[in-house]
């Protein structure tokens, strides 16, 4: 017995620890963001990732901490700031986040994001997580420039004496070239003149730098973009528009002015090939696409395709149709004449839409008159319309009078006929014979008028005719 409750002691204990366990693990579950070292300019992408298999999650961008936030990839969402996702399967790597770090700035930067909605394949809820990921942007390094020292022996040496040789030593300097050409990539400038130092530009395109170099081989050169202050020794950073880039020899110390030109994503050429004819655009057919007029009605119902319709205008009060219409292309004009100054009568609206060479017209004949009573006798013994003339309704009130003059006369003569029918009956003076099941009631009444000595039954009117 006592080994028996150990056994079941220690299997308690074991579904216990493993109950913990299991929560513990469930608990540690937590996700986790990468960081990256860049130069300044350049693009750093940041992963998110889970230490366990997802089956469900969003992660959300929070705080770019002051850096460019440029796209994202992983899930539903892509290219935006959330990303969400849903599978069967087990999902560790949620997403992937890239930014751009600024140009003269150069520090570690904080980005934030919130897991939630995290959830594993068997649906076992995971809770929500702020995850943070550095990213180092460091300056660029220029080149310093090379000592190009002075060496040699200078040195007066000789003999002095009545023959003696005044000698000069060697001078041994070593200079560095002077630039005599200079060269920007990816497009090249023209044009360059040593003696020239201003009046060079280039357009790059939508290249976010510019590298340049000099010839002969061995000079030196440094630059610096004064539109950004970005510096180098070969390349600089540029903003979108024009960029000041001046390029200053190192051993003549004069500087070359370049404005280099970055052109804006809005201003981007199409890429066409040479000699390649574009294909003819077809154009939808000119047309518009509404038509009404505010207030009153149109007919038949507008479509595109027809191009004539009717109206009634029954307010002679209106002088002009506010006429409305749009057009299936931008920027078509629509020109509406007609519509102002309204007579009595039929009026022309016309509506003209136009673009470039092309035009279609449109026609609404509105007829303008004071508003006509109609006459529908069914309706009004069905009770579904009346006509009405001035504010009255003359033709209701007819019908309604006739009808409570022979309601009435009806009433009365039916009530005239129960009161004699009643005072008959007292008397006895209504005659039943013939009637069907009638004759039966009768006899009593007989035998009590002969009882009473009167055999003339039932009584006789004046005439002698039984009532």
């Amino acid at each position: 017995m006592k080994k028996i409750s150990l056994k079941v002691c220690i299997i308690l204990l074991m579904t216990v620890l493993l109950i913990v366990c299991n929560t513990i693990v469930s608990q540690a579950t937590t996700t986790s963001a990468s960081g990256s070292t860049i130069y300044e300019g350049e693009n750093a992408t940041v992963s998110i990732n889970s230490s366990v298999g997802l089956g469900s999650y969003t992660v959300e961008l929070v705080d770019a901490g002051g850096l460019e936030f440029v796209t994202s990839s992983g899930g539903i969402g892509e290219g935006g700031k959330l990303i969400t996702n849903t599978s069967t399967n087990e999902i560790t790597s949620l997403a992937k986040f890239t930014f751009k770090a600024p140009i003269g700035i150069a520090k570690q930067y904080i980005v934030t994001f919130k897991i939630s909605a995290m959830a594993k394949p068997d649906e076992t809820e995971i809770s929500d997580e702020t995850i943070k990921g550095t990213i180092t942007v460091k300056k660029k390094e220029v080149a310093p420039p090379s000592d190009g020292g002075n060496s040699g022996n200078s040195g007066n040496s000789g003999n002095s004496g009545n023959s003696g040789n005044n000698g000069s030593g060697n001078s041994g300097t070593t200079t560095k070239p002077t630039v005599t050409m200079l060269y920007t990539s990816p497009v090249d400038f023209k044009g360059f003149s040593a003696s020239k130092t201003s009046g060079y530009s280039v357009n790059v395109g939508d290249s976010d730098r510019v590298n340049v170099s000099a010839s002969p081989s061995g000079a030196e050169i440094s630059i610096i973009n004064k539109t950004n202050g970005d510096t180098g020794s070969k390349w600089v950073y540029l903003k979108e528009g024009e960029n000041e880039v001046q390029v200053t020899d190192k051993v003549s110390g004069k500087t070359y002015t370049i404005m280099v030109t970055r052109q804006k994503a809005e201003e981007k050429p199409s890429e066409e090939k040479p000699n390649e004819e574009k294909p003819t655009e077809q154009k939808e057919p000119l047309k518009l696409t509404g038509l009404e007029i505010d207030g009153i009605a149109i007919s038949p119902t507008f479509s595109s395709d027809v191009t004539e319709y009717t109206a009634l205008l029954e307010d002679l009060s209106i002088k002009n149709a506010d006429v409305k219409a749009s057009a299936n292309r931008e920027g078509a004009k629509i020109e509406i004449t007609g519509n102002e100054n309204l007579v009595e009568g039929e009026n022309t609206i016309v509506i003209t839409v136009k673009d470039g060479d092309e035009s279609k017209t449109y026609q609404i004949v509105l007829t303008k008159q004071e508003k006509q009573p109609t006459e529908d006798i069914n309706a009004i013994v069905a009770g579904t319309t009346t006509v009405e003339r001035k504010g009255v309704n003359f033709v209701f009130i007819i019908v309604i009078s006739v009808v409570a003059v022979v309601a009435l006369a009806a009433g009365i003569a039916f009530i005239i006929t129960q009161i004699r029918y009643k005072k008959a009956n007292k008397s006895g003076m209504v005659d039943f014979t013939g009637i069907s099941g009638e004759e039966e009631e009768i006899k009593p009444r007989r035998e009590k008028y002969k009882d009473d000595g009167d055999d003339d039954f039932p009584p006789r009117g004046r005439s002698g005719k039984h009532f």
